[in-house]
């Protein structure tokens, strides 16, 4: 999410750990910064090159103005492996295209 940002903006920053949602707009608003919050809702890593089962994820995206505490925009990022991955894929790596583009449609 930082890289598919930062490469729209330059008031980009990691927040600290939250434990939650509430956790992380009250970090947010102490340096009064608007919040991309992801929610992991689905991670299946698969033994793809044996099973010919594909890795998936699948992340709930929410942008919020910690102003108001209104979500102004929201989606579900979901991305797949294919077949022939040899090891390589991991869940985390099926994300870099699709969160470039969410990310492109905020800007």
């Amino acid at each position: 999410m930082y890289n598919a940002t930062s490469a729209k903006s330059r008031l980009v920053r990691i927040g600290g750990v939250a434990e939650n949602f509430e956790d992380a707009v009250s970090q947010a608003q102490r340096t009064d910064q608007d919040i991309i919050f992801p929610t992991i809702l689905h991670w299946e890593h698969r033994a793809t090159e044996w099973s010919m089962i594909p890795d998936k994820v699948e992340v709930k995206v929410d942008v919020v103005n910690v102003r108001t505490g209104d979500v102004t925009s929201s989606g579900i990022i979901k991305g797949s492996s294919g077949l022939a991955t040899w090891g390589g894929d991991h869940p985390q790596d099926l994300l870099p295209e699709p969160v470039a583009e969410f990310v492109s449609s905020l800007f």
